[in-house]
């Protein structure tokens, strides 16, 4: 499954992923990006126009990431309209949260992105995360101001804390699921310090599993059900090979940003952070 890339930065990386352990830059695509394969994706921008106006760009590469053509676009006043998550379940079969006053509505396209249709599922306050795995719906937001966040798995709430934000607005949330019980969400707690949660019992509870100081964690991705990994401020890679019980830190030779992490099979991955450059394995 192909997932939301949010492309701004990479130096030079060195880390082992499934006995890769070079990175090469191949392109600067634009501001966020999803891999569907190796030749063709899907990346957006959010811009402000005016003193009160935001509107997005959703663009469409075929060609390796070389060049973007704009497929969609919405534009408004006061905050309209911005895209908060991007997420492929198969080549052709995608979904967008397009965030309008602050309230996010979830689309979906079966033909690539040609056309996009409503689900009827949104009405979220604040920046919404969307997630989909297989027939599965997974959310995690938090109320503006509010005190309490939520995950919500296909439209159920099934766990609210005051411990954790779940609110891309004010740190990055992400949700990777390895299987059909087992997931896991990258947020920060309530003192500011990323964390990583797990969870084995479909997202009813959850349990921390790396807590770091003064950082945020920005990705996470997992190339097998034993292998993943996540990404975050200050040039932080961390992996796991038990299936997120425990986590060691990987050497990045970088203190910059690093975004997030993606693999378009088991062996080629992209790691990608502050400043618009790509790297991938070789």
């Amino acid at each position: 499954m192909k997932r939301f890339l949010f492309l701004l930065i990479t130096l030079f990386l060195m880390t082992e992923v499934q006995g890769q352990t070079n990175w090469s830059i191949v392109s600067q695509p634009g501001i966020n990006l999803v891999i569907v394969d190796q030749t063709t994706g899907y990346s957006y921008v959010n811009e402000t126009t005016g003193s009160h106006g935001m509107r997005y760009k959703l663009k469409k590469s075929t060609d390796g990431f070389q060049s973007f053509t704009t497929i969609r676009t919405k534009s408004g006043s006061y905050g309209c309209y911005w895209l908060d998550e991007m997420y492929y379940v198969a080549a052709d079969t995608g979904f967008i949260a397009e965030v309008c006053q602050g309230i996010a509505s979830i689309y979906k396209t079966t033909d690539g992105g040609q056309t996009w249709t409503p689900t009827g599922y949104g009405g979220f306050y604040g920046m919404s995360m969307c997630f989909r795995q297989g027939n599965n719906r997974y959310y995690a937001f938090s109320h503006p101001g509010g005190r309490e966040s939520y995950f919500l798995k296909n439209g159920t709430v099934v766990y609210t804390t005051k411990k954790y934000v779940f609110a891309n607005d004010v740190s990055t949330t992400k949700i990777s699921f390895i299987n059909d019980s087992i997931g896991f969400i990258i947020c920060k707690d309530v003192l500011g310090n990323g964390v990583i949660l797990k969870t084995t019992d479909f997202g009813t509870n959850w349990s921390e599993k790396m807590i770091l100081s003064n950082n945020q964690f920005k990705d996470v991705f997992f190339v097998t059900e034993n292998i993943g990994f996540v990404v975050g401020t200050n040039g932080t890679i961390l992996r796991t090979d038990d299936s997120g019980e425990n986590w060691q830190n990987v050497v990045s030779n970088t203190s910059s940003c690093l975004n997030s992490i993606d693999f378009s099979n088991d062996s080629i991955g992209y790691i990608v952070g502050n400043g618009g450059e790509m790297l991938k394995t070789k």
